[in-house]
Protein backbone atom coordinates (compact mmCIF):
# COMPACT_ATOMS: atom_id res chain seq x y z
CA UNK A 1 0.00 0.00 0.00
CA UNK A 2 2.57 2.60 0.76
CA UNK A 3 6.29 2.67 0.73
CA UNK A 4 8.48 1.16 3.29
CA UNK A 5 9.73 3.78 5.61
CA UNK A 6 12.13 3.77 8.67
CA UNK A 7 11.23 1.58 11.49
CA UNK A 8 10.42 2.86 14.64
CA UNK A 9 12.04 3.18 17.72
CA UNK A 10 11.66 -0.55 20.04
CA UNK A 11 9.08 -0.22 22.47
CA UNK A 12 6.74 1.19 19.54
CA UNK A 13 4.06 -0.29 17.48
CA UNK A 14 3.54 0.21 13.44
CA UNK A 15 1.00 0.85 11.98
CA UNK A 16 -1.77 -1.66 11.09
CA UNK A 17 -2.55 -2.57 7.25
CA UNK A 18 -5.38 -2.92 5.57
CA UNK A 19 -6.51 -4.11 2.68
CA UNK A 20 -10.10 -4.56 1.02
CA UNK A 21 -12.32 -5.57 -1.65
CA UNK A 22 -15.61 -5.54 -2.53
CA UNK A 23 -17.29 -6.93 -5.56
CA UNK A 24 -20.57 -7.31 -7.51
CA UNK A 25 -21.53 -3.88 -6.92
CA UNK A 26 -23.81 -2.40 -9.25
CA UNK A 27 -27.07 0.87 -8.84
CA UNK A 28 -28.95 -0.60 -6.02
CA UNK A 29 -27.22 -3.22 -4.87
CA UNK A 30 -25.20 -4.12 -1.29
CA UNK A 31 -22.65 -6.29 -0.18
CA UNK A 32 -20.11 -6.98 2.16
CA UNK A 33 -16.33 -5.72 1.36
CA UNK A 34 -13.88 -7.87 3.06
CA UNK A 35 -10.62 -6.34 4.85
CA UNK A 36 -7.96 -8.15 5.91
CA UNK A 37 -6.42 -6.20 9.17
CA UNK A 38 -2.55 -6.74 9.72
CA UNK A 39 -0.33 -6.13 12.49
CA UNK A 40 3.19 -5.99 11.31
CA UNK A 41 4.20 -4.64 14.90
CA UNK A 42 6.02 -7.63 17.60
CA UNK A 43 3.26 -6.90 20.04
CA UNK A 44 -0.42 -7.35 20.28
CA UNK A 45 -2.80 -4.70 20.06
CA UNK A 46 -6.50 -4.62 19.56
CA UNK A 47 -8.72 -3.05 16.81
CA UNK A 48 -11.32 -0.74 17.65
CA UNK A 49 -11.98 1.49 14.82
CA UNK A 50 -11.53 1.54 10.74
CA UNK A 51 -13.38 3.73 8.75
CA UNK A 52 -12.95 3.51 4.23
CA UNK A 53 -13.23 6.94 2.51
CA UNK A 54 -14.03 6.52 -1.28
CA UNK A 55 -13.03 8.78 -4.18
CA UNK A 56 -14.26 9.14 -7.52
CA UNK A 57 -13.87 6.19 -10.00
CA UNK A 58 -14.08 8.69 -13.00
CA UNK A 59 -15.27 11.86 -13.91
CA UNK A 60 -18.85 10.11 -14.40
CA UNK A 61 -19.00 8.16 -10.99
CA UNK A 62 -18.34 9.96 -8.27
CA UNK A 63 -17.68 8.88 -4.92
CA UNK A 64 -21.18 9.86 -3.21
CA UNK A 65 -22.91 6.62 -4.98
CA UNK A 66 -21.00 4.28 -2.75
CA UNK A 67 -21.23 4.41 0.95
CA UNK A 68 -19.24 2.15 3.15
CA UNK A 69 -20.05 1.52 7.21
CA UNK A 70 -17.36 1.77 9.34
CA UNK A 71 -16.30 -1.00 12.16
CA UNK A 72 -16.57 -0.07 15.58
CA UNK A 73 -15.91 -2.44 18.03
CA UNK A 74 -13.13 -4.35 19.63
CA UNK A 75 -11.08 -7.41 17.61
CA UNK A 76 -7.54 -9.07 19.01
CA UNK A 77 -4.74 -8.89 16.80
CA UNK A 78 -1.80 -10.46 17.90
CA UNK A 79 1.70 -10.02 17.40
CA UNK A 80 2.51 -10.24 13.55
CA UNK A 81 -1.39 -11.49 12.92
CA UNK A 82 -4.16 -10.18 11.26
CA UNK A 83 -8.27 -10.60 11.74
CA UNK A 84 -10.93 -10.10 8.68
CA UNK A 85 -14.09 -7.83 9.04
CA UNK A 86 -16.67 -7.09 7.02
CA UNK A 87 -17.99 -3.41 6.12
CA UNK A 88 -21.30 -3.14 4.67
CA UNK A 89 -21.21 -1.57 1.32
CA UNK A 90 -23.91 -0.33 -0.96
CA UNK A 91 -23.99 1.72 -4.10
CA UNK A 92 -27.26 4.17 -3.91
CA UNK A 93 -30.21 3.42 -6.59
CA UNK A 94 -29.48 6.24 -8.45
CA UNK A 95 -25.85 5.68 -9.60
CA UNK A 96 -25.19 6.22 -13.34
CA UNK A 97 -24.78 2.87 -14.99
CA UNK A 98 -21.27 4.54 -15.30
CA UNK A 99 -20.89 2.81 -11.60
CA UNK A 100 -21.28 -0.40 -12.23
CA UNK A 101 -17.94 -2.38 -12.07
CA UNK A 102 -16.60 0.40 -11.33
CA UNK A 103 -13.08 0.95 -9.29
CA UNK A 104 -13.78 3.23 -6.31
CA UNK A 105 -10.26 4.24 -4.90
CA UNK A 106 -10.42 3.86 -1.17
CA UNK A 107 -8.22 5.12 1.38
CA UNK A 108 -8.56 2.77 5.06
CA UNK A 109 -7.90 4.52 8.56
CA UNK A 110 -8.01 1.99 11.28
CA UNK A 111 -7.67 2.88 15.11
CA UNK A 112 -5.78 0.63 18.08
CA UNK A 113 -5.39 0.54 21.19
CA UNK A 114 -2.69 -1.97 22.91
CA UNK A 115 -3.80 -5.17 24.28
Amino acid sequence: MAAAGPRPPLGTTRPLVVHGRVRGLYPGASRRMRLVVRNPSSTSVRLTRVTARVANASARCHARNVTIEGFAGSRAIPARGSVRILLPTRMRTTAPNACQGARFPLTFTATMAGA
